[in-house]
């Protein structure tokens, strides 16, 4: 897993500033990194979170998460500033992103069915990011399709939560 680190973080800028092919600016965190808002992801506890990504295509074509890592990381005010931020439009980099997020992360991988779990969790509220992706061809070449996805969770006490990524998650 040490080794995915490099990509974990790209993922986690993607999902943190839903970065379009059009934005091309340049955006200033101001909410301060504090180490004690990220607790909750170097903690343990009972909670599980099962579920699965998918996007259908104009033809009805069931596309998935197959083989995308799913990314959970607590959420807090220095995450809720970049989803605000992003749903408005997002940017292209953080001037200032605080690399040590990686080490309150939690990742998988969606099975061929895009299906996830993430086992021993703490209560608490969570972002949730994967992507849903394919290609399509044409004149020019391959056209990707679909996107990120990202979702506001919530773990409970002794509980399994259900969570489906639908069109309704998918960020633009």
């Amino acid at each position: 897993m040490m080794n995915k680190f490099p990509y974990v973080i790209v993922s986690l800028l993607a999902l943190l500033i839903f970065s379009s092919c059009f934005q091309q600016k340049s955006y200033t965190i101001k909410t301060p990194f504090r180490s004690e808002d990220w607790k909750l992801g170097s903690e343990t506890g009972n909670c599980k979170l099962e579920g699965q990504a998918f996007l259908k295509t104009k033809d009805g074509d069931v596309k998935t998460c197959a083989g995308e890592e799913v990314i959970l990381m607590p959420y807090n005010s220095y995450t809720e500033e970049l989803y605000n931020v992003g749903k408005q439009g997002g940017f292209s980099e953080a001037s200032n992103f605080e690399p040590s997020i990686k080490n309150y992360l939690k990742v998988t991988t969606c099975d061929i069915n895009g299906d996830f779990e993430f086992d021993n969790l703490p209560n608490g509220k969570w972002l949730l990011y994967t992507q849903v992706v394919w290609q399509i061809p044409g004149r020019d070449g391959t056209s990707v399709q679909g996107g990120d996805m990202i979702k506001i969770v919530q773990t409970i006490e002794n509980n399994t939560q259900k969570v489906y990524f639908t069109e309704e998650n998918r960020s633009y």
